[in-house]
């Protein structure tokens, strides 16, 4: 898929971003929690390390290639933390983020439907083959 066409298309507003609000996330609602088990506590603080490690994979792999694979995989630390930090957040404050990660997904939903021709983005299925650009290259 990706030697089809020859990029991701990575930019700072996607992985590096996804990296920065959940380190922020942690620094504001996880730092300074109570655990009762330290191995959650270290586990934390290590996900929270691989994260910041992402961070800068991901800011590199906005310009190179090779890197702008990689930086995905840094994807299981977010995985691991947002649960935490989500169930870590208060009343009204746990409204308002859904609210805003609602409203989010919808604006960059129609944006990515706008970008592309008023098409979904083009993942290749085997009810799409047909008509698939990859199929379109090798050919």
């Amino acid at each position: 898929y990706l030697v089809g066409y020859k990029t991701i298309n990575t930019s700072i507003f996607v992985m590096p971003m996804f990296t920065l609000v959940t380190y922020l996330g942690y620094y504001f609602f996880l730092k300074n929690k109570k655990y009762v088990d330290d191995k959650e506590r270290k586990f934390n603080e290590y996900m929270v390390n691989f994260t910041v490690i992402g961070f800068f994979v991901a800011l590199l792999g906005t310009k190179l290639f090779f890197l702008s694979r990689i930086q995905f995989y840094f994807c299981l630390s977010i995985i691991f933390l947002i649960p935490n930090i989500i169930s870590n957040i208060k009343g009204d404050m746990k409204k308002l983020l859904y609210a805003f990660c609602l409203v989010m997904g919808i604006v960059f939903y129609i944006y990515s439907l706008n970008g592309n021709g008023g098409k979904p983005l083009p993942y290749q299925t085997i009810y799409n083959k047909g008509e698939s650009q990859i199929i379109e290259i090798y050919e």
